[in-house]
């Protein structure tokens, strides 16, 4: 998809851990997987989108390049896109992948389907399954709403923290919109020091919510690093 992404990834991790998303869609993965040191990958976040995957009969596929990951020891976790199109089947699949070895949790739907809004349109019982699965119930609910507030609290955001665009850009977080330079023009700044949040809505969630220095937020990193440590056994 982007030119030359495994050498920036190959350069990067020789200073820096990399966080990666991915949908496993692409056949990189297999070279990234024989080229990158997966002891500087903090976590390979790998989202499922089940409808997707069904519609163009791609599930071995994904299930595929997990297994080739893991077997490589990239710690690997899924993160399960809770679809309605595919909630009648959510317990099924999470006892298949506690059957496969492989780490998961849920995420709500941010989006409209059919022309209703999610999390919203979630009935009761919809949202009582789903929590199930979920990392930290009341952080994934806030966060699926836009009231995940660290307004006010230290974040190392921009300090041994960053988020980096397709082009190269450098954020603080995926929430900040400030501009702190290219990796290709300028390298990688450090602001030296962990400074207040000062945004209502955070959208880094779980991959941001490791910037944060507070007691709920470390809480909930040592739950994922937990997860993520399981999936590399």
């Amino acid at each position: 998809m982007y030119p030359d992404f495994i050498e920036v990834c190959k350069a990067l991790s020789q200073n820096h851990y990399l966080q990666i998303t991915t949908n496993l869609s692409s056949s990189g993965i297999y070279r990234f997987g024989e080229e990158i040191d997966p002891s500087r990958i903090f976590t390979i976040s790998a989202s499922m989108h089940l409808p997707e995957r069904l519609r163009n009969n791609r599930i071995d596929d994904f299930f595929k390049k997990l297994d080739y990951l893991q077997s490589k020891n990239f710690p690997v976790l899924v993160n399960y896109i809770a679809h309605p199109d595919v909630l009648h089947r959510m317990d099924a699949d999470f006892i298949d992948f506690k059957k496969r070895g492989i780490c998961a949790f849920a995420l709500l739907l941010r989006g409209i389907v059919n022309g209703k809004q999610y999390p919203d349109a979630y009935s009761d019982e919809e949202m009582e399954m789903i929590l199930k699965y979920v990392l930290d119930k009341k952080v994934e609910t806030k966060a699926a709403h836009g009231h995940l507030d660290f307004y006010g609290h230290y974040c190392n955001a921009g300090d041994t923290y960053l988020y980096a665009d397709c082009f190269g850009n450098i954020k603080p977080c995926a929430t900040l919109s400030k501009n702190l330079g290219n990796i290709f023009t300028q390298g990688i700044p450090m602001n030296g020091k962990p400074m207040p949040c000062y945004v209502h809505n955070c959208n880094d969630v779980y991959c941001g919510i490791a910037a944060l220095t507070n007691k709920k937020a470390c809480s909930i990193w040592m739950k994922w690093l937990r997860i993520r440590e399981n999936s590399a056994q």
